[in-house]
């Protein structure tokens, strides 16, 4: 017990009468102020708010004064004042050092895809165990995962049905902990490595314009075509050129550097720049933003990010070079026949980047075949929402925020890959296969 100065006087009151300290058999941890804790069961039943700290200090002089008068008063027998201070020691002890629920041990469980139910999209978004497994294959996951930051490993399908689990929900880890057994970081550290492992191994599906893709803008470019024109929306010959559509998505995440930079009165603020470097003043929020471009076929084609939400959609399409890449993908075609991308009314007339033609009907039918890639954000905040749950997103805190909405984006892509989505079915413009995708 942390009595400092005091520490000899309570041993010798201690020994004096050990016979009526039986409490001090159980298990013992001074409790902490709770902002010293995660979040989770420990700060909940383990720790102390301002007000309780207060008080147990309070508690601590009146019970050392206690100490010394039944000491000086040593009779032989527990005379009252003894009496007291016991009794003023075991609540200290209840109070402020017992703890009031007991964690449970942490337990083994073995996991393999082959055990989930078969029909499992409530807990691992993909609808049955045969797709389950079939993203499993596809993404090359190892049999063992690791080693992690402290050297541990985890089984792959194990990993794998967590990170599923953590993507698809926004609770706390020490929900998971409790299904899948170990402790709460362990699966952090887990969850990282996964993250950055499926960045790595899969980033090129997502960056760049991938010949896959390439070979499927003609047929993009009809059915975009063949929407507009059920719009009574006749296009000019030789201009169905949009095969794609261009837009930025935003994710708005907690307040970056807020508070102080340490603890105890007076201490040093964050720089007020660091807020201001991720904060939109149209939105009023801090966060971060995307560029994507999809198509008909409900696919994001490539993506660039994520950058500060302060910047507008301009600076994001000129610092990917989209326009050049677009060029780049289709060498073999003369000027203005190449296949372009259209977006809302910011974007600048390009090559390959256009916003309106000037004839109000068409723009209109193209706006409404444009507003499906709002869609597909909001299909990315659903099925896997821990991407777009602003307490979870912490920019000050060093998480991977990057690689979490990659693999947001990638698991979307597959997921229409399997089930198509409201894009694919109003454009009636199928989606390739999943292995087809993979080998983009």
């Amino acid at each position: 017990i942390d009595f400092s100065r005091k520490t000899n006087l309570v041993f010798r009151f201690m020994q004096q009468f050990t016979q009526q300290l039986n409490l001090l058999r159980i298990p013992l941890k001074k409790k902490k102020l709770r902002y010293h804790l995660s979040s989770g069961f420990s700060r909940d039943h383990h720790g102390l708010t301002i007000d309780q700290e207060r008080l147990r200090k309070r508690w601590k002089k009146l019970m050392i004064a206690q100490m010394r008068i039944a000491i000086n008063a040593g009779t032989g027998t527990v005379s009252e004042e003894e009496a007291i201070a016991l009794d003023m020691l075991h609540i200290y002890l209840i109070k402020f050092y017992q703890r009031s629920y007991n964690i449970p041990r942490t337990i083994q469980r073995s996991f393999q895809i082959r055990n989930v139910d078969e029909f499992c999209g409530e807990d691992y978004r993909f609808r049955s165990r045969q797709h389950l497994f079939d993203v499993f294959t596809h993404l090359q996951i190892p049999a063992v995962c690791g080693p992690f930051d402290n050297g541990s490993y985890e089984n792959g399908e194990k990993l794998f049905l967590y990170f599923i689990r953590r993507l698809s929900t926004v609770g706390r880890v020490k929900e998971l902990q409790h299904e899948f057994g170990k402790d709460k970081t362990h699966w952090s550290r887990a969850f990282n490595w996964m993250l950055e492992f499926i960045s790595n191994q899969w980033s090129h599906l997502l960056t760049g314009i991938r010949p896959g893709f390439v070979a499927r803008f003609g047929m993009y470019a009809q059915k975009i075509e063949e929407f507009v024109q059920s719009e009574a929306a006749p296009i000019p010959n030789g201009s169905n050129s949009i095969a794609m559509f261009i837009d930025c998505i935003r994710f708005e995440t907690n307040m970056p550097a807020g508070g102080p930079v340490t603890y105890g009165v007076g201490a040093d603020r964050w720089n007020a720049l660091i807020q201001e470097a991720f904060y939109n003043g149209w939105g009023n929020k801090h966060g971060l933003k995307e560029q994507s471009l999809d198509g008909p076929c409900g696919l994001t084609i490539c993506h660039y990010g994520v950058v500060s939400l302060r910047h507008s959609d301009l600076n994001l399409l000129a610092w990917s070079n989209l326009n050049q890449l677009l060029i780049n993908a289709q060498p073999n075609m003369v000027l203005n026949t190449r296949k372009a991308a259209y977006g809302d009314s910011i974007y600048p007339m390009q090559e390959c980047i256009k916003c309106k033609t000037g004839i109000a009907a068409i723009d209109s039918a193209y706006n409404k075949a444009r507003i499906s890639i709002e869609h597909h954000y909001q299909e990315i905040g659903t099925y896997f929402p821990l991407c777009k749950f602003k307490r979870k997103l912490k920019i000050w805190s060093n998480q991977r925020i990057a690689d979490l909405i990659f693999c947001s984006f990638l698991l979307r892509n597959m997921y229409t890959c399997l089930y198509r989505n409201k894009t694919s079915l109003r454009m009636r413009c199928d989606p390739p296969t999943l292995s087809q995708y993979m080998a983009f």
